[in-house]
């Protein structure tokens, strides 16, 4: 099952959509030139009534800086990491806790969360560059919850040994979780099979002192981190308006075959991005969903960011960037300009409900503690109003949305939803 729902994730992210009844572009140079000179002076100013100055507006507003928000959070991130690592190294046995190394530590968390909080910003409606080359950019950068937490060990060792990965490691033991998994994972557990000779030497890391796997687990995260570096770069460069361009590229007719194509592009990434915080980041862990197979009714080791207990916040990244997309990205105001006001107005009020159930939830402790403390009956039988159990009220929340997607903007636009999602009604 899990297997099963993963495949659907990496298929749904494409956006697949039928193309072949779209028109094609008709912008002139000339045009197009005129729509960059408009958002360069701040016009359209939010209020897009055509789907090239939607586009534009999107590429300005949101893709393009917050590419470039992560590639210098990640940069960021690399820096501070190899602070903390440096300082471990001149450290010994009887200071590797000591105060400034504590507050270094502290600091590459952050630098960590900082990043991983804008890449949940592109999650929200991630389109192109970004899933290129078989997702290559994206599945190196984060390839939750396709992971090998084994390979993270092995790969740890690996960097110890000779400096950096195996050239032969997979995405599901780098990029984003990796850093994670060195910055934040308990130093006394390994999911890599004791029977299986091949994993001896993690099991004989295992028993070695604290101070030398905080200092190992150290240097797998800036490894990682470095890579996330090269990734981001990739990703900012694509978007660049004095780089590649792609936001050009949207409206001139090289990547997509019609402004509709685009936009249901974008729709179904977003359409997505709820999809899988409903069933997954949600739903499996709260046993909401089918693929909770475990016999106590709900799945706490299933929860995102595990290491470092911050999935509520993911979450919250993710639907602050959603409701940025409507408002100065532009969406809501094309919605209304095409005759829908009361769309654009109930998705705008249904994301602020989220994010303020969000906010409450928050202050009850990590998703996972709230998982594990949750009675799986009440969960079933929490709805959006009754808030039985406020996290399965968020839960619930998601599926508001998805209704008005599915039901009301994309028809109200004339596009589609992903089609592995077209018949499930749930």
């Amino acid at each position: 099952m899990f297997i099963r729902l993963s495949l659907l994730i990496v298929f749904l992210s494409f956006g697949w959509i039928g193309a072949s009844q779209l028109s094609p572009q008709t912008l002139t140079e000339d045009d197009i030139q005129a729509l960059f000179n408009n958002a360069e002076k701040g016009l359209p100013a939010k209020q897009p009534e055509s789907l090239p100055e939607l586009l534009v507006q999107l590429g300005f507003n949101y893709y393009v800086p917050t590419s470039k928000e992560f590639h210098t959070d990640a940069k960021t991130m690399v820096q501070t990491i190899s602070s903390y690592c440096e300082q471990l190294n001149t450290a010994n046995l009887d200071t590797y806790k000591s105060e400034p190394i504590l507050s270094a530590q502290t600091a590459a968390e952050n630098a960590w969360l900082k990043t991983m909080g804008t890449y949940h910003k592109i999650l929200a409606a991630p389109l192109g560059p970004i899933y290129e080359s078989t997702r290559e950019i994206a599945s190196a950068i984060y390839s939750w919850p396709l992971m090998n937490e084994c390979g993270m060990h092995v790969e740890m060792l690996a960097v110890k040994n000779q400096g950096q990965f195996n050239p032969k490691s997979l995405y599901t033991s780098k990029g984003l979780m990796a850093v994670e998994f060195g910055l934040f994972k308990d130093l006394e557990t390994t999911t890599c099979n004791t029977r299986n000779k091949s994993f001896a030497k993690v099991h004989e890391w295992i028993k070695i002192d604290d101070f030398t796997k905080t200092k190992d687990l150290c240097g797998l995260a800036k490894a990682a981190a470095e890579d996330v570096v090269v990734q981001g770069q990739r990703l900012a460069e694509a978007w660049d308006l004095e780089g590649r361009n792609f936001t050009r590229q949207i409206i001139n007719g090289s990547e997509f075959e019609s402004f509709k194509y685009a936009l249901n592009r974008i729709t179904d990434s977003m359409f997505t991005m709820i999809e899988v915080a409903k069933d997954v980041q949600l739903g499996k862990p709260l046993g909401l969903h089918k693929d909770c197979l475990d016999e106590s009714g709900k799945c706490p080791a299933d929860v995102e960011h595990k290491w470092s207990q911050t999935s509520i916040e993911g979450l919250i990244k993710q639907f602050e960037s959603l409701e940025f997309i409507l408002n100065q990205g532009g969406l809501g105001a094309f919605i209304s300009a095409q005759g829908f006001p009361s769309i654009s107005q109930s998705l705008q009020f249904e994301i602020q409900v989220l994010l303020q159930q969000l906010a409450e939830v928050q202050k009850l402790g990590s998703l996972q503690e709230q998982v594990m403390n949750l009675n799986p009956e009440d969960c079933e039988n929490t709805t959006v109003s009754n808030n039985l159990v406020p996290i399965c009220a968020v839960q619930r929340q998601t599926r508001v949305l998805v209704h008005i997607l599915r039901s009301e903007m994309l028809p109200a636009l004339v596009l589609d939803a992903p089609l592995v999602y077209q018949g499930d009604n749930d």
